[in-house]
Parts: structure tokens; sequence; C-alpha cells
């Protein structure tokens, strides 16, 4: 009998992902580094902040201290970004969150082209590196219009938010922290759909972790 330790057996049986979801919010304003989003009536998006209140807490204070404040009440006004999805929060620039924190959020994107058949703005982070552009590349989205996200405060007209595809302990205490295995399948065949290059070339753009062989792997692990 194998003996997991505590936090894998934990994950061992059946859980319940919730639903995924595309909304809309008008109106929004992006604040700081970290792009907290700010509806037109002063409410947070807890999901712009991949869904951590801790987080969320975080990303205000260190606007805070940049002399950024959340205006709670303000005058709707021409948006600087007509519709656009944020791509930008916590830990996007790491590899690891931006694979399966923002990448499996474009299965969303993805639906809200095919329900309205417009390709909303991509906002990504400053300078990003050439394995995040080519991510997009790989996933079918390098032809959708993007700017990197340089702080400071801008307004989108329509934000569009996708879910998170995952659970973690305070939506999912017996399970803890879990990904979806449709948005991980999801990606999986995407990038080898959307992909005219060879190997060579995909690990090249993507150093030190080759995505396709990672969702192949994946697939069958589930």
């Amino acid at each position: 009998m194998i003996h997991f330790p505590r936090k894998i057996q934990r994950k061992v049986g059946e859980h319940r992902i919730e639903q995924p979801f595309v909304a809309e919010i008008q109106d929004v304003e992006l604040i700081g580094t970290e792009a907290v989003a700010v509806t037109g009536d002063g409410e947070y998006v807890p999901e712009e902040s991949i869904r951590s209140i801790g987080l969320l807490v975080r990303s205000l204070a260190r606007t805070t201290a940049a002399g950024l404040l959340a205006r709670r009440k303000r005058r709707r006004s021409d948006p600087d970004i007509y519709k656009a999805v944020s791509l930008v929060g916590p830990w996007s620039r790491g590899y690891y969150h931006w694979s399966l924190d923002y990448m499996l959020r474009l299965q969303g994107v993805e639906h809200h082209v095919e329900q309205t058949g417009s390709k909303p703005t991509l906002i990504v982070p400053a300078k990003p590196p050439q394995w995040m552009l080519s991510s997009l590349d790989l996933a079918g989205f390098g032809e959708f219009e993007h700017v990197e996200w340089q702080g400071g405060r801008q307004t989108v007209g329509k934000l569009i938010i996708p879910s998170l595809r995952r659970e973690t302990e305070f939506t999912s205490p017996a399970g803890g922290y879990m990904f979806s295995p449709r948005a991980y399948k999801w990606l999986g065949y995407r990038i080898p759909s959307n992909s005219r290059a060879g190997d060579r070339e995909i690990r090249s753009s993507c150093p030190g972790l080759e995505l396709r062989n990672l969702m192949s792997s994946m697939r069958r692990k589930l």
C-alpha cells in the first residue's frame, strides 16, 4: 500500500470544480502595478487578483504606497481601452502562474469571441519575456491586439473577466489547490493545433519547459 503525504492524500478521490463563467463589467478602472480592477461603483473584482482577498489587499497596499488611490466614485468618461481582458495580476510574470492561472483563462476568452464575434484587447505585463508572447501565439491568441501594462491608472469600457480554472483551500477546503482537468485538456489540445513550427523552435521560444510535452503528460495522467 502506497502512503502519500497528507497534502497529496487529501486530493485522492472525487472533487468538484465549479462551472466556469465569463463576465463583462462596464466602466472599470485598472490601477497599480498589478492592475487592480475597480468598478464604477467603487467595488473591487477579486477574480482579477486570482480570487485571493489576501493578494488583493497586498496589491492595494502597494498601489496606495505608490500614491495611487482607488477612486470610490468617479464620473464616467471615454475609456482608455474599449474592451479588454487583463492578464496582469499577482504572480503573472512567473512561468508557472502565467501558464496555469492566466493561460487557462483564455478558454473563456475563446468562448466570448465565439459568442460575440469581437476580440478584446489583451493586457499583458510590461516588457513581457519572449516565452510569454510565444505562449499566446502557440495558444492561438497571437493575432489579438495586446497592450503592455505600465502601471498607473487606465479605464476600460468593457472588462471581460474569464473565471479562474481552479479551486483553492478557501473554495474547496477538502481538496485544496486544484486545477480543472478540462481546462488542462483544452490548452493541451489548443497548443499543438495552433503550432506551425517544429519542436526545436517551440522549445527555444519557451525555455526550461516545453508546454506541449507538459500538457501531453497531464493528459496521460488524467
